[in-house]
C-alpha cells in the first residue's frame, strides 16, 4: 500500500494511469469527515429511493473525503487456468484529499464529531491529510484550469518566436519618479546594476546559480520596483527579470543568461508549471477522471496536459477533446464498491459539481455517464447468491464477508495476491485502500461462487487476446446490461441500507430487494399497539403453500405503528422469473394469514398504494393545470392571473426537467 500525498501525487498518479488500461477491474473506498447529518431520524424502510434521496443528498454535500482508496486487480501473469498460480495481483493505492487552498474554488471542510472519533481510533493520520492532502477539483474548474494554462503557454511560445524580449509594451506610458528620495534610491539600484553587469562587483556565492548569473536589487515597493522593471527593459532587454519570491519579499532577481541557460531556465519553468498544475491545482480530479475513462472503456490520452506522464510528453497541438473522440479500448473496466451508494455521491460532489441534481434519476444518470459499469459487493452478498451464500445469519459488512469468504476460506486463499511492491504491515479496516482491498477480494470471490455454481460462461473467442485477461470471470467481457450478467451477478445495482428497495442505475425505475414484488409486499397499520415482532412472526411462520412448500416472507417496521410484510424468494437468479406466479400465491397466503390475525387492521399492498399516489399526484397536477388554466385565461384578475400562471407553469417546468449530464472534455 502506497499514501499518495502532495510529494509523490505525480509518481504515483502516472503508475496508476499507467496500468489502469490493463486491469481485469478496478475497486474503491473512501474514508469521509461524516456519513450522516445530526439529529436527523432514521428514514422508514418503506421511502423510496427518490424520497430518500432529498434526506441523503445533504451529507455528501456538506462533508469531506479524507482518503479515496484505489486498488487495481490484474490477472497474475503466470495464470493459466492453474489452481496452483493466484488468479489476480492487486496494486493499492491510498490518495490523501485535502481542498485546495484557494478563496475562489475551495469548499469548507465540516468535521462530524463522531465520525472523526471513529476514524482517530483506527488511525486516521489526520496531519499527513492536512498537510500533505492532495488538492481535488470539479470538473468544470479543471477544464477552465487547464485551458488557462494552455493558453499561456501558448502565449510564451508565440513571444519566443517573434523574439520578444523585456522591452515596454507599445503606448504602455512609464512611471515618472518626482520625490527626491525616490530619485536618489532609482539611481543607486542601477549603478549597483552597472557594477554587477560590469563585474567590478561579482555576485555573493549565495547567489550563483545552475542557470547563469543573478543579482539580487534592493527591496522596494510595488512602485519603486516598476521603476525598475521599465529603466532596465529599455537599458538591458536582453536581461531576465522575476520576482525574487517569498525568501526575498518585495525584490527584483535579474538573471544573465547565455543561450544555454536561458534554455534550461524555460524547460525548468514549463516543468515546474505543469507540475504545480497537476499537484496544486486538479490534483486528485486527473485520477478520477482515468478512473471514468477505463470504465467507459476509452483510451487515455497520454500525450494530454492532465494525463501526461512528463511534461515533455505533451503534444501541446492537440486541442481539447470531448470523450466521444477518444479512441475504444475494446472493454469497459468494471468499479467495485460495498455499500457504494454514498461512496459515488461523494466523488460527484467532490469532482462533478459541490450540489448533486435535485431529483434522485438526475443523480443516477450522472453516475451512470461516469461509470457506466459498478458492482457493488453489498448487493451482490443479498441479491445474488443460492441459497448456500444468501442467509439471514450471514454479516454483510465489509470486514465479515472478506474473514468469512476470503481470508479465513482456504479455498480462496489463493485467489488474489498483493503486488512486490506493496508495502505490508499496516493492514486495517477503515484504511480506505485496505477497505478497497477487501472488497476487491470479496468481489472476487462472489464472481468464483457464481460462475462456479450457476455454471456460467461467456464466449470470449472474438475478444482480442489483452482483453481476456480477466481469470475465469469472462462475464466481465459481456455487456453489463446482458440480462443473465445482470440477474447473476447485479452490475449497475447498488445496496440501500435499511430499505426495501435496491438501486438501478439503469432505469429510472428502483426494484424491490430480496426477490420482492410489489404485489405481494403488504402495509399494515392501525392494528394494535401491544402487537410485537413475534407477534407478526407467529401467525405467519407456519404458512404452507399448494405445493407443500414454506411460505418465505420479511418484516420490516416502518416506525411503532406501521410495519411491512412481504413474500421473498430465496432462488437461483436463472429461475427468479418462473418465481413470479410463486411470490403472488405466497402473497395471498400472507394476506389470508395477515387479515385473520388482524381483522380490523389496515392492510393494504404495495402496488395498490402506489397507484393511489399515482392518482393522487395526478388529481394534485390536474388541479395545479386547472389553476393555471384558469388565471391564464382571464378567470379572474387578467394581468395578476397571466403572472401567476405563467410562474406555475415555470415551477412546474423546473420541477419536471430531468439535469443533463454535462458533456466533459480531456485536456
Amino acid at each position: 500500500m502506497v499514501n499518495v500525498t502532495k510529494s509523490n501525487f505525480i509518481e504515483q498518479s502516472n503508475d496508476l494511469i499507467q496500468r489502469l488500461p490493463s486491469a481485469a477491474f478496478v475497486s474503491i473506498d473512501e474514508e469521509m469527515t461524516g456519513i450522516s447529518i445530526p439529529n436527523t431520524p432514521r428514514p422508514p424502510k418503506d421511502q423510496t429511493p427518490n424520497e430518500r434521496y432529498q434526506t441523503l443528498k445533504a451529507v455528501p454535500e456538506k462533508f469531506q473525503i479524507i482518503q479515496l482508496g484505489v486498488c487495481l486487480f490484474h490477472e497474475h501473469p503466470d495464470y493459466h487456468g492453474s489452481g496452483s498460480i493466484p488468479e489476480f495481483v492487486c496494486r493499492r493505492y491510498n490518495f490523501f484529499m485535502f481542498p485546495p487552498a484557494d478563496n475562489h474554488i475551495t469548499r469548507e471542510v465540516v468535521l462530524n464529531a463522531s465520525s472523526i472519533a471513529f476514524l482517530a481510533q483506527h488511525n486516521m493520520d489526520f496531519d499527513m491529510w492536512t498537510r500533505q492532502g492532495t488538492p481535488f477539483v470539479t470538473g468544470n474548474v479543471a477544464e477552465d484550469l487547464i485551458a488557462q494554462y494552455h493558453q499561456k503557454q501558448q502565449s510564451i511560445q508565440e513571444k519566443k518566436k517573434q523574439n520578444v524580449s523585456n522591452a515596454l509594451r507599445p503606448g504602455r506610458r512609464r512611471v515618472e519618479l518626482r520625490r527626491t528620495e525616490d530619485i536618489d534610491f532609482h539611481a543607486r539600484a542601477m549603478a549597483s546594476l552597472r557594477e554587477w553587469l560590469d563585474g567590478a562587483q561579482p555576485p555573493p556565492p549565495n547567489e550563483q546559480q545552475e542557470e547563469g548569473l543573478s543579482f539580487l536589487l534592493p527591496p522596494a515597493n510595488s512602485f519603486l520596483r516598476r521603476a525598475l522593471y521599465e529603466s532596465i527593459a529599455v537599458e538591458y532587454p536582453a536581461l531576465i527579470l522575476e520576482s525574487a519570491g517569498p525568501t526575498h519579499p518585495n525584490q527584483i532577481r535579474v538573471l544573465r543568461l547565455n543561450e544555454q541557460e536561458q534554455q534550461a531556465r524555460e524547460e525548468r519553468l514549463l516543468r515546474e508549471s505543469w507540475q504545480d498544475l497537476i499537484v496544486n491545482k486538479i490534483g486528485v480530479w486527473r485520477v478520477f477522471m482515468a478512473l471514468s475513462l477505463a470504465c467507459h472503456g476509452l483510451e487515455i490520452p497520454c500525450n494530454s496536459i492532465t494525463f501526461a506522464g512528463q511534461v515533455g510528453d505533451i503534444d501541446w497541438g492537440r486541442s481539447f477533446e470531448t470523450l466521444g473522440h477518444l479512441k475504444s479500448t475494446g472493454r469497459q473496466i468494471p468499479m467495485v464498491v460495498h455499500n457504494g451508494y454514498m461512496d459515488l455521491m461523494f466523488l460527484l460532489t467532490h469532482f462533478h459539481s459541490h450540489k448533486l441534481p435535485a431529483n434522485f434519476v438526475g443523480a443516477k444518470r450522472l453516475i451512470h455517464s461516469y461509470f457506466p459499469v459498478v458492482y457493488d459487493t453489498k448487493f451482490m452478498a443479498t441479491e445474488c447468491g443460492r441459497a448456500a451464500l444468501w442467509n439471514d445469519s450471514t454479516n454483510t459488512a465489509l470486514e465479515p464477508l472478506f474473514v468469512k469468504f476470503v481470508s479465513g476460506n482456504e479455498d480462496m486463499n489463493g485467489l488474489v495476491v498483493l503486488d512486490d511492491s506493496d508495502e505490508t504491515g499496516n493492514d486495517q479496516s477503515h484504511d480506505a485502500s485496505y477497505d478497497a482491498y477487501m472488497t476487491g477480494c470479496v468481489f472476487a470471490f462472489f464472481c468464483r461462487f457464481i460462475t462456479l455454481h450457476e455454471h456460467f460462461d461467456c464466449d470470449t473467442s472474438n475478444s482480442p487476446a489483452i482483453h481476456r485477461k480477466v481469470g475465469s470471470f469472462s462475464h466481465l467481457l459481456c455487456d453489463a446490461s446482458d440480462e443473465l450478467v445482470r440477474k447473476l451477478f447485479g452490475p449497475n445495482k447498488l445496496y440501500l441500507m435499511q430499505s426495501i428497495y435496491a438501486v438501478d442505475l439503469e432505469t429510472a425505475e428502483d426494484p424491490h430487494c430480496r426477490g420482492m414484488i410489489s404485489e405481494s409486499i403488504f402495509r399494515i397499520s392501525n392494528f394494535d399497539p401491544s402487537v410485537t415482532t413475534r407477534t407478526i412472526i407467529s401467525c405467519l411462520s407456519n404458512v404452507i403453500d399448494t405445493r407443500g412448500e414454506r411460505v418465505n416472507f420479511e418484516l420490516y417496521w416502518c416506525n411503532d405503528t406501521t410495519f411491512l410484510v412481504a413474500a421473498s424468494s430465496k432462488v437461483a437468479p436463472r429461475v427468479a422469473t418462473a418465481q413470479t406466479d410463486i411470490l403472488k400465491e405466497h402473497g395471498r397466503f400472507i394476506y389470508q394469514g395477515l387479515r385473520l390475525r388482524f381483522p380490523t387492521a389496515d392492510i393494504v399492498s404495495w402496488a395498490e398504494l402506489r397507484k393511489q399516489e399515482e392518482k393522487e399526484e395526478e388529481i394534485t397536477w390536474s388541479s395545479r393545470v386547472l389553476s393555471v388554466l384558469r388565471y391564464a385565461f382571464g378567470w379572474g384578475d387578467k394581468e395578476a392571473g397571466r403572472k401567476r400562471g405563467n410562474d406555475a407553469i415555470d415551477a412546474a417546468e423546473d420541477e419536471d426537467v430531468e439535469p443533463q449530464p454535462k458533456r466533459r472534455r480531456v485536456c
